[in-house]
């Protein structure tokens, strides 16, 4: 997954993955996530991005 350039540092994988485990688990829309996960379009993008990559289906790592 490429990047824009920008000024602004990549937010975490690990706070944005536990911002799309409590988007799933809480059943919430993406604008109502919290803002301790990152922005919401940060997250809402990387989610779309891991699922089309087939990252998501393919479970954790051995």
């Amino acid at each position: 997954m490429s990047r824009a350039k920008t000024e602004r540092p990549r937010v975490g994988d690990r706070r944005v993955i536990n911002g799309m485990v409590y988007t799933i688990r809480t059943g919430i829309s993406w604008r109502d996530l919290p803002e301790r996960y990152g922005p919401w379009k940060t997250v809402c993008t990387r989610f779309r991005g891991y699922a089309l990559d087939g990252i998501l289906a393919r479970g954790p790592a051995a």
